[in-house]
């Protein structure tokens, strides 16, 4: 895998995430994450088993996510809202076509 060249495709002050534990060593150039300002980041959600094991816990126990919904008509006043740091969870936009779900 060629690290570097995945890198190259992330835009300048952004972030590169693994998700996954790679099999083999990361090399990536310092330099290109420097002058670039790239970050690395990871995220170990778990496998395949452990989110089954997860989902099936949650629907046992009745666990759904503390969110606030949004209609699409009002995204630059949600943008805001969020830039502002208001919202104590997560903001979901909605279309009108997924609210009748």
């Amino acid at each position: 895998m060629d690290w570097n060249e995945l890198v190259s495709l992330v835009g300048n002050c952004s972030t590169f995430v693994l998700l996954a534990l790679p099999q083999l060593l990361v090399a990536i150039n310092p330099t290109e994450l420097i002058f670039r300002q790239v970050n690395v980041a990871g995220s170990l959600t778990g496998g395949r088993r452990t989110v089954l094991e997860m989902l099936d816990f949650a629907a046992k126990h009745n666990v759904r996510p503390w969110i606030e919904k949004r209609e699409m008509k009002d995204i630059n006043e949600a943008v805001k809202y969020v830039m502002e740091g208001v919202p104590r969870y997560r903001v979901v936009m909605e279309t009108e076509a997924a609210s009748k779900i």
